[in-house]
């Protein structure tokens, strides 16, 4: 094998180590015109279930 500082051995067995993984950072690699548009979906699907909500509410008190 090339490079036995990669190598763990085990009685007679090599074990490839792992990869360290590099630490997770707090920023997303999301682009922001992404973002805007999830945030806009999500209040145009909360809009449609509380403006029929609010209108059969407001229908219903006013009777």
């Amino acid at each position: 094998m090339k490079d036995e500082k990669s190598y763990e051995t085990v009685g007679n067995i090599k074990i490839k180590e792992a990869k360290k993984r590099k630490k997770n950072r707090k920023s997303s690699d999301t682009p922001i015109g992404v973002k805007i548009f999830v945030w806009v979906m999500f209040f145009a699907m909360l809009a449609s279930i509380v403006a029929p909500l609010v209108y059969y509410f407001i229908t219903a008190t006013s009777k």
